[in-house]
């Protein structure tokens, strides 16, 4: 069934419903006469009674009830915008995958700067996080400063990739890919597409700092120290939804906001002298180039395999062209996040949940399953950025458990103590990733050897 509310009862009414057995999948914020509304979609056996009961109680708060089932499903399909399924030919078939022309999700896309602002527990806070827990992404429009930030990284990062394969290795030669820091960074060509892994480093600048493009470094830099930020921000909602205070969670993190003055040179070492292993930071960006034509996994169009992300959140700013997608949480369908139809690259930003969250909350937020499909002529320029917990971290969710259970609180927390976040299952599948990378890297490089 299908109900509308006022978004200061969005908890009022969620609460009641979920007790009755109904589950949320699918949630859109819109603009009302009154103020912000939510449109709630939910399933379960009686799903238009429940709705009708719980909507009356609202009393002025519900905008909209469905006494019927047609109703209902009038409505749903007014607010929301239509799915692409996938029959069983298509499975059978081998070949191409083809993404579906509109953004099959909830229509749901907040001001970055808005969302940014608002209080944890707030109408719009509320709406982000239940979202992201039902449909496992929400769009964002990131403010003017970092769209512009993106655009002129994306063009540079194009730029770089597209010079000879001497060129790039020579420019990261100083950090070839593997260990920095105890941190993968650097550059590599893999079997179906090419990437760059930087990170910030603590005495300022990045690593690797590819300079052939001019103003390279100082666009990666920016980029990932803004993303940061913006990150840290969206985890103030979704801890106060877990139910713990944000600074639980940012003791997790690298210490000190990124952007922030670098850290003062070691003892016995004067400003500018170097340092023989930088000190980086544990959240990354992951700039990766895919080709049109290059054979992708199986010799499918499938240029990324579906994987899940290691850290908290992953932000991942819609390319200059499709190919990005999501296996939906709601009713694990393949979605087209990027629309085919969006006229500037950049101007939206994907918010994934990654698998750090996914343990961390008990699987309350369950962490994104995604891939990326190769682009239909050109290249395709991908610009994720995983904001990561410290590794050395330890997660010992004692505390707040029981400080929820004193006051009798709700708490979405799993039951961990003396945890470091390296010690989390899924980083043992970040490394057999890892792990394959190198050696699909290895049989590419030797066949070219060989040619």
């Amino acid at each position: 069934s299908c109900l509308v509310v006022h978004g200061s009862a969005f908890t009022r009414a969620l609460g009641p419903l979920e007790a009755r057995g109904l589950r949320l999948i699918g949630v859109r914020l819109r603009a009302g006469e009154a103020g912000p509304e939510v449109t709630m979609v939910l399933e379960g056996v009686g799903a238009v009674a429940s709705c009708m009961r719980v909507g009356a109680g609202l009393g002025a708060s519900c905008v909209r009830l469905c006494a019927t089932l047609p109703e209902a499903l009038t409505l749903i399909m007014a607010s929301f915008a239509p799915e692409s399924l996938i029959d069983q030919d298509t499975l059978d078939a081998p070949a191409k995958v083809h993404p579906p022309r509109a953004i099959a999700q909830s229509g749901l896309t907040i001001d970055l700067d808005d969302l940014s602002a608002a209080e944890p527990g707030s109408p719009l806070g509320l709406a982000f996080c239940a979202a992201l827990r039902v449909e496992g992404y929400v769009h964002v429009a990131p403010p003017a400063f970092t769209f512009e930030l993106l655009r002129r990284l994306e063009e540079a990062a194009a730029v770089w990739f597209a010079q000879d394969m001497e060129t790039k290795e020579a420019d990261c030669a100083a950090h070839a890919y593997g260990h920095v820091d105890g941190k993968y960074t650097g550059f590599l060509e893999g079997k179906y597409r090419e990437q760059l892994e930087v990170r910030l480093e603590a005495h300022g600048g990045v690593v690797p700092a590819p300079a052939s493009v001019e103003d390279f470094p100082a666009l990666l830099a920016q980029a990932v120290a803004a993303l940061e930020l913006h990150g840290r921000a969206l985890l103030k909602h979704i801890a106060h939804d877990l139910g713990v205070d944000y600074s639980w969670l940012e003791e997790l993190l690298d210490v000190g906001e990124p952007g922030a003055e670098p850290e003062p040179p070691a003892p016995g070492l004067a400003e500018g002298d170097a340092v023989a292993t930088p000190q980086l930071r544990h959240s990354l960006m992951r700039l990766c180039r895919y080709v049109a034509g290059r054979p992708g996994v199986g010799g499918s169009n499938i240029q990324c395999d579906d994987h899940t992300d290691v850290g908290f959140i992953t932000l991942d700013a819609h390319a200059c062209c499709p190919g990005l997608q999501v296996l939906r949480r709601a009713d694990h369908v393949w979605v087209n996040v990027e629309s085919e139809a969006e006229p500037i690259s950049c101007a939206v930003v994907a918010v994934l949940v990654g698998d750090t969250l996914d343990k961390v909350s008990g699987g309350r937020y369950e962490a994104t399953r995604h891939r990326v499909l190769a682009p239909e002529e050109g290249e395709r320029i991908g610009l994720p950025f995983l904001l990561r917990g410290r590794l050395d971290a330890v997660v010992d969710t004692r505390e707040p458990r029981a400080a929820a259970a004193a006051r009798g609180a709700a708490v979405h927390l799993a039951a961990m103590e003396s945890t470091a976040i390296r010690e989390l299952p899924t980083l043992d599948a970040a490394q057999s990733i890892l792990k394959n990378w190198f050696k699909a890297s290895k049989a590419t490089k030797a066949a070219k050897e060989g040619a």
